[in-house]
């Protein structure tokens, strides 16, 4: 029920149930059950992508000094979002790291911080020497989506699995 892109995924109990009760929705034509149901699913999420976006700007910085415009921990935390699909065919919820959203040199950063063997970069790179004659050090960051998706897990799930279950008695009760 939710996952994240850039190779950082994590799956939580109630995808099915998701999944089966946003068809009968569809098929009810119960599209402000559908819409409360997300809403919900929303204000859960909230906590969620707050924590991200703040344990994103904790890092350190790796950006260079000399970096022009956004900063790095800057550019990944405004690039976290939350996605709802509820569909007849398609229902997830995904907190998301959206490489899109990212400067084209940035979106290496999203997967390499949640590495647990980090990355090499070059120490203030210089445009006239050769990527050989650089100096080249290896980092490591503690990984925070997954540490922050597993202390949201319970409490995220448990709001899940509320909402759906006050749209299906209401979608049960609609139909007697």
């Amino acid at each position: 029920m939710a996952r994240a892109t850039a190779d950082i995924s994590l799956e939580v109990i109630g995808g099915d149930i998701f999944r089966n009760l946003s068809r009968q929705l569809k098929e009810a034509g119960a599209r402000d059950l559908q819409n409360a149901m997300r809403r919900t699913m929303r204000r859960a999420a909230d906590p969620v992508v707050t924590d991200l976006r703040a344990a994103y700007m904790a890092l350190p910085d790796v950006s260079p000094a000399r970096r022009q415009g956004v900063q790095a921990r800057a550019a990944v935390a405004g690039a976290v979002r939350l996605q709802v699909l509820s569909s007849a065919n398609k229902a997830s919820i995904s907190f998301i790291v959206d490489r899109r959203r990212l400067p084209e040199d940035l979106r290496w950063a999203p997967a390499a911080w949640e590495s647990r063997r980090g990355w090499r970069h070059p120490v203030y790179a210089r445009a006239d020497e050769t990527r050989e004659e650089w100096t080249w050090v290896h980092q490591e960051m503690p990984p925070p989506f997954y540490r922050i998706m597993r202390s949201h897990r319970a409490n995220f799930q448990a709001a899940c699995l509320e909402a759906m279950d006050e749209v299906a008695r209401q979608l049960d009760g609609g139909r007697h």
